[in-house]
């Protein structure tokens, strides 16, 4: 290759580099009604609304717990868009379009029901009536 093709070979490539764009990956959880505390994978986020940074697609599972409803265990499966498949993924990382993958995820909790005292008070007799009886 003689210089003038090594000359624009780095013309061409250097401003390519310099510019390179990025994969900004960004995910909102929401919940009804806000305010529940957000863990995902095991690791505690913050309160709903709460907007956080992920790497990988995949599945996540998110556990969100608020005083007065029930703790809420679910999955999401965050799927990659063509720009983050091994192999494309590099196209993308030097081209100079920036790319935004904001997702969201919503969930609905469910009040706790706390039982009445007096069935309470029943399951505690069975219980006490089954741990007393004699073993066959």
């Amino acid at each position: 290759m003689d210089a003038m093709h090594k000359l624009l070979l780095c013309l061409f490539a250097l401003p390519l580099l310099l510019s390179s764009g990025c994969v900004e990956q960004r995910m909102t959880i929401t919940s009804d009604p806000p305010g529940a505390l957000v863990r995902i994978s095991d690791e505690e986020i913050g309160t709903t609304p709460v907007t956080v940074d992920w790497v990988h697609p995949g599945e996540y599972e998110f556990i969100l717990s608020r005083p007065g409803y029930q703790t809420m265990v679910d999955t999401a499966n965050l799927r990659p868009h063509w720009y983050q498949i091994p192999g494309l993924d590099l196209i993308a990382a030097i081209s100079p379009v920036r790319h935004a993958d904001h997702r969201y995820v919503h969930f609905i909790m469910e009040k706790l029901v706390l039982p009445e005292n007096h069935e309470l008070i029943a399951q505690g007799l069975e219980m006490k009536a089954e741990a007393t009886r004699p073993v066959e």
